[in-house]
């Protein structure tokens, strides 16, 4: 799937505005510009770690780690945060970091998956009570967690690797059917447009 396919379809998803998205999209390139980018190796797994514990690897498709969503990440906040942006990214990097010091004197990566499940639940709790925040004129600005799950997914959705394993691959569109036979648990359906495109679409019961 193409990124900026995969973009469009993630605010659908959140239902908002995906932080870096106007700068990408009104971009003359679909894809990031080569950058040096503005993590480390160090921030790049964590985020890679992280993206697993949201996006975990089955037996019927791959994980986040798997896909490098960390990399993906990088790329994009490099080349379309603002440099506020970039520093709300940053400055949640090391509040996780910290974090797991603090509760559990240890790095994120030595953390049991229950011990990662919680902590990302912790951060999902600071992330709607920054929302609430928003909403009443307190503070401005998108959680830096949000900001973290939203590439996550982006990048995650946007690799070849889960758009063949996760998804009903057809990479020769035939004709159109406006009504498709669903089975229950049956996966979504990434499709080529053969014109460069590419989009996924979720075939849901009535």
């Amino acid at each position: 799937m193409k990124r900026r396919e995969a973009l469009q379809s993630l605010g659908v998803l959140f239902g908002g505005t995906i932080v870096g998205a106007q700068a990408f999209l009104s971009g003359c390139s679909t894809e990031a510009p080569p950058v040096s980018g503005i993590l480390n190796d160090r921030k790049i797994k964590l985020l890679n770690d992280l993206g697993e514990t949201l996006l975990p690897t089955t037996a019927d498709s791959p994980g986040a780690r798997q896909v490098d969503v960390g990399n993906f990440i990088n790329d994009i906040v490099s080349a379309f945060y603002t440099p506020e942006e970039q520093q709300i990214f940053l400055d949640g990097l090391k509040a996780v970091t910290d974090l797991c010091d603090k509760q559990f004197s240890k790095t994120y990566d030595q953390l049991s998956p229950e011990e990662q499940t919680n902590l990302c639940l912790q951060l999902e709790a600071a992330a709607k009570a920054h929302r609430a925040a928003v909403d009443r004129g307190e503070k401005s600005g998108e959680h830096y967690y949000v900001m973290i799950k939203q590439l996550t997914i982006w990048g995650y959705l946007s690799s070849e690797e889960v758009a063949k394993t996760a998804f009903k691959h057809m990479p020769v569109p035939g004709k159109y059917e406006g009504c498709i036979d669903y089975t229950p648990g049956d996966k979504a359906i990434f499709q080529e447009t053969g014109r460069g495109a590419s989009y996924w679409y979720a075939v849901k019961s009535i």
